[in-house]
């Protein structure tokens, strides 16, 4: 698999000319977790193919008629399609979803990526957890009001030092609408549901932090969890399998 990300139209230029059996995937990042894939299905000699994100993905997809001559699988994540559903579009035995917001969420749960704090780290990410739910909570509110969530956000952003949204976010946002029974939904089913690259910027404020005996960065949390092989990296791996082996 190349390193290098390339875009729609190279991807379908290489599928075109290709005889290799491929998956696209949303990510140079995403590598990190499924070339599990190439291993696990060796003797198919799968090739990855890394694209912008999951907007790229889905548009190769929908060209999928100008390269038939080869077998492809798209995985991307599911994104608002939580909330949402998935378009009819891409309801197709050929595109595998992630279970969760998206493969990060998938990761932290498959690896226990909660466990690896210590007591004293698990209360401030609990104290954290709530204003980050709320927050994502009022996000996907306006999402299915017909509004543009503002959900591409780092943690830093969004959560302070003492465990609250940051003011002037809850004002802009006007978190005094925020149906409090939703907000409760989704702390209870976070880890499926918050947006996986904040919610994995929330665990490394704790462990990564200087003078934190070992640290963890995003990418060896994604390998830790991807070698653990639960149950969502399961379902996606048999996904691809049908693809492949119909």
């Amino acid at each position: 698999m190349s390193r290098v990300q390339i875009t729609v139209e190279e991807a379908v230029d290489t599928l075109k000319r290709s005889s290799i059996p491929s998956v696209i995937t949303e990510g140079l990042d995403d590598y990190i977790v499924f070339r599990r894939f190439e291993e696990r299905f060796s003797d198919l000699g799968l090739s990855l193919m890394p694209l912008g994100g999951r907007d790229q993905v889905l548009s190769v997809f929908r060209r999928r008629s100008e390269f038939n001559q080869i077998k492809t699988a798209f995985i991307v994540d599911r994104d608002m399609w939580l909330f949402s559903g998935v378009p009819d579009e891409f309801d197709s035995p050929d595109v595998a979803v992630t279970d969760g917001y998206s493969i990060e969420n998938d990761m932290y749960r498959d690896g226990n990526l909660y466990g690896l704090m210590d007591a004293g780290e698990r209360n401030q990410f609990d104290r954290d957890l709530v204003a980050l739910s709320r927050w994502f909570a009022r996000e996907v509110e306006i999402f299915i009001s017909g509004g543009a969530p503002h959900i591409d956000m780092h943690i830093d952003r969004i959560v302070d030092d003492i465990g609250q949204v940051i003011e002037s976010i809850a004002v802009d946002r006007e978190h005094q609408n925020l149906d409090e029974r939703f907000a409760a939904v989704v702390e209870a089913d976070y880890s499926r549901l918050i947006r996986g690259k904040t919610l994995m910027g929330l665990l490394s404020r704790y462990l990564s932090y200087n003078g934190r005996l070992v640290r963890h960065n995003h990418r060896n949390l994604m390998e830790i969890a991807s070698i653990a092989g639960g149950p969502c990296m399961g379902a996606l791996a048999e996904k691809i399998e049908a693809a492949f082996r119909p």
